[in-house]
């Protein structure tokens, strides 16, 4: 899929790139190269996975023990550790 931004009168060429940035930052297009540039066997994969929920859920675990931590933070954080 193509990305394609618009130049306006008002945009400079330091804010195109900043946008071009955001987007390809958002759609993970940089980090998917890097990933896919060596092959990684899928024993290691997963226990890459396994570790990051393992992480995942010893941040959440800190998290719970704040007072000042909100319900929908926490919440997001479960919903990314169900995710994987």
């Amino acid at each position: 899929m193509p990305i394609i931004i618009k130049k306006t009168k008002k945009d400079s060429d330091a804010s195109l790139m900043r946008k071009f940035k955001k987007i390809t930052t958002y759609m993970n297009i940089v980090q998917n190269a890097r990933d896919t540039r060596y092959y990684k066997k899928p024993s290691i994969l997963r226990a890459e996975k396994k570790s990051e929920v393992r992480h995942l859920k010893k941040k959440l675990k800190t998290l719970k023990r704040m007072k000042n931590i909100s319900p929908q933070s926490l919440e997001r954080l479960r919903d990314k550790i169900n995710r994987l």
